[in-house]
């Protein structure tokens, strides 16, 4: 009994939950961190950037709180876009204790032209209204509003859009030389004579490209080389 006097003795001057001291590290100090890594990816790039956390966050329990140190890493992948998580650590004396993902809903906004009204795939620029709107362009890589002043005068819609979507290069290309089902003329060479043969176009192809066309009330279909708008030369 004597043996365990002084083991009784050291419980009693140091109770097990004053062995380490633990604090709460808020977590708006964690947000704070991660927020500064989003604002430093936007620097220079042009919107009103808004970041909101996708979840409440919970005050970290780490010992000797107030000597921590807080640093968020780098975000990696495709920027800028919707979603994004950004890794924090918390380091006491420059060893790591706790590391945390934190989840941001990305906004950006900005004043850009943006469709006026739905319009189908293959519509022409010339055709194409548009206003300008307030909208979030955050999963628009790249975006600056001077982007519908390189899309060329006689592209057209690549595929279909629905009204208030912004306008962006992407969404438009050239206008095919040939356009599917129009007519074309089929130049023959024969020595020294070349004839001039109305058909009916399989398909859309632009300069270079091949085509196979229909002459007259034949059921054979010619293949033929684009040479320019409505104009094709027939491939020996």
């Amino acid at each position: 009994m004597p043996r365990l006097l002084p083991v009784l003795f050291l419980f009693l001057a140091f109770p097990a939950n004053a062995a380490v001291s633990r604090e709460q590290l808020p977590a708006q100090r964690l947000v704070a961190a991660a927020i500064q890594v989003l604002q430093r990816r936007t620097e220079g790039v042009p919107g009103e950037w808004i970041f909101r956390p996708n979840a409440t966050l919970e005050d970290s329990l780490i010992a000797n709180g107030e000597d921590s140190t807080i640093e968020a890493d780098d975000i990696h992948g495709r920027w800028p876009r919707k979603h994004v998580g950004v890794r924090v650590r918390i380091l006491h004396q420059g060893r790591l204790v706790q590391s945390r993902l934190l989840w941001f809903n990305v906004e950006r906004w900005m004043t850009v032209p943006v469709y006026a009204d739905d319009f189908a795939a293959g519509i022409s620029l010339a055709d194409v209204r548009t206003r300008a709107e307030r909208v979030d362009v955050a999963d628009i890589r790249g975006y600056v509003p001077s982007m519908a002043e390189v899309i060329p005068d006689n592209a057209q819609l690549i595929s279909a859009v629905r009204a208030g979507m912004p306008l962006r290069p992407d969404d438009f290309r050239p206008t095919p030389a040939v356009l599917r089902h129009s007519r074309v003329t089929v130049a023959v060479r024969q020595g020294d004579i070349v004839l001039s043969i109305p058909a009916i176009a399989q398909a859309d192809a632009s300069i270079g490209q091949t085509v196979k066309v229909l002459v007259g009330q034949t059921e054979h279909w010619l293949t033929t080389k684009v040479v320019s708008k409505n104009e094709v030369i027939l491939e020996q």
